[in-house]
């Protein structure tokens, strides 16, 4: 018996030793916990984990401008872009970035999408960014509404309903100087296989039209004027696109801005009332024609 009260004594004696170690390991974990949490921490910093959302630099550099600075801004865009349209010239985001975005040139995507809201409600029409092309990619086609292409630096600004195609033409009839030359030039191009022409066929073809190159001011077109500085002007205007041949001839092609401005059943339009014929039938006849071979086909 006294044995064991001698063993009872022992163990309620090593027993609170034993909790206050068990104490004093918890003591110590609880100690390295945060030091662990803190390099948790660093280590997050350090790899850039931000539980905010990350912004554009465009966006950033747009939280730098105040409310107000904000809207007089876009609505100098707005302006500006306006008068640009109305000038018919092509607006270039380095315009933007010069004329308007000098302060905050890496705001320009926000405030565009700023200017583009105003023109929508206000006005009807959309800045839209021109398709990008380049000199060794294949003759470009129509832009289809909606779809997606490379886009460019340069923008235009295009009215919001298209599905009117009298009112597209009768608009651009008002807006571009030598319209019915131009449309005449789109649809000859438009119609071959591949979409380009060789410039010494296009004046072949303009020739038969009455129309002439104008060298020092000879050969001057009554009503057109200077004809070799109107097509020049189609080119600026990025309505045509001059392919640089080399040693070979330019070459003539769809430029971005009719890629989007024009449709299929615009160009056909106009195609089917030179001729006199009705439109629906016109062009249920050229669809029905199966696509005259490639160049490259040919040559095979």
């Amino acid at each position: 018996r006294k044995k064991k009260k001698k063993w009872r004594k022992r163990g309620a004696q090593t027993m609170p030793r034993k909790k206050a170690a068990v104490e004093d390991d918890e003591g110590e974990e609880a100690d390295e916990q945060p030091s662990t949490q803190s390099r948790q921490k660093k280590t997050k910093n350090k790899q850039g984990d931000d539980p905010a959302p990350s912004q554009s630099r465009s966006q950033r550099a747009a939280t730098t401008l105040t409310d107000d600075d904000r809207e007089r801004k876009a609505q100098s865009l707005v302006r500006f872009l306006l008068a640009k349209n109305t000038a018919q010239e092509v607006i270039t985001r380095a315009n933007i970035q010069e004329k308007v975005a000098s302060d905050c040139k890496g705001a320009v995507d926000e405030l565009l999408k700023d200017a583009n809201d105003i023109l929508k409600t206000v006005f009807g029409v959309e800045v839209v960014a021109l398709p990008e092309s380049k000199k060794d990619d294949p003759p470009p086609d129509l832009v289809e509404p909606g779809s997606k292409y490379n886009a460019s630096k340069s923008y235009v600004l295009l009215n919001t309903v298209r599905n009117d195609e009298m009112h597209n033409l009768l608009q651009w009839k008002e807006e571009i100087p030598g319209f019915g030359l131009l449309m005449a030039i789109i649809s000859v191009i438009y119609m071959a296989r591949p979409r380009e022409m060789e410039a010494s066929k296009l004046w072949h073809f303009l020739e038969k039209l009455g129309v002439r190159h104008t060298k020092k001011n000879v050969n001057e077109h009554k009503l057109l004027g200077n004809t070799d500085e109107l097509l020049d002007s189609f080119v600026k205007l990025k309505y045509l696109q001059r392919v640089k041949g080399g040693d070979a001839e330019d070459v003539y092609r769809l430029g971005p801005r009719t890629q989007i401005e024009l449709t299929r059943r615009s160009i056909l339009t106009f195609i089917a009332q030179v001729f006199g014929e009705d439109v629906d039938s016109f062009t249920s006849r050229v669809d029905a024609d199966p696509e005259p071979p490639s160049q490259q086909q040919q040559q095979q």
